[in-house]
């Protein structure tokens, strides 16, 4: 009689008995094989408490999604990590970060959004941490500003880093 092997557990054709799975690596109920948790998730292990079980628990082993703002580029892993400054994640699950576009910023790691640049600073490229100030005799008004604009004629910005111009 055969009976098949749990789930995390396989047993190649032939076996005599069910071996678990190595660390990072999981499987169905009945699998010849496991398979890697994939990229953007990492290898967990829990104990839940289970009074059907000899120790009234039992581990739990999965693959388990990464947080917003951190990210697996490999299979197998066990430790998630945050996105570098300048690049942000806002899903679950993911393998790669995005970059902060223009007039935006990320100035630390592991953001789920980019920061728009505040009136009186600008950012022109992407994957940026942070903003510059709109030098003298020059303004913006608007957050997440991509350049400054002159004062117009009749007004002046005597400061830097100014979100208006005065008569």
């Amino acid at each position: 009689l055969c009976i098949n092997c749990k789930a995390n557990e396989f047993s190649p054709s032939g076996a005599a008995e069910c071996k678990l799975c190595e660390d990072g690596y999981v499987s169905k109920a009945g699998s010849e094989k496991c398979e890697p948790c994939g990229a953007g998730t990492i290898w967990s292990k829990t104990k839940v408490r289970d009074a059907t079980a000899a120790r009234g628990h039992r581990i739990l082993r999965r693959c388990k999604q990464c947080e917003v703002g951190q990210l697996t580029a490999c299979a197998a892993l066990t430790k998630c990590i945050k996105c570098e400054m300048g690049r942000f994640i806002s899903e679950t699950g993911r393998s790669v970060s995005k970059p902060c576009k223009s007039g935006t910023f990320a100035d630390v790691e592991g953001l789920s959004v980019c920061k728009s640049c505040l009136p009186g600073r600008y950012q022109p490229a992407k994957v940026q941490s942070e903003c510059h100030p709109c030098r003298k005799g020059y303004f913006t008004n608007q957050s997440g500003g991509v350049k400054c604009r002159p004062c117009p004629v009749g007004k002046f910005a005597n400061e830097s880093g100014l979100s208006r111009c005065v008569d």
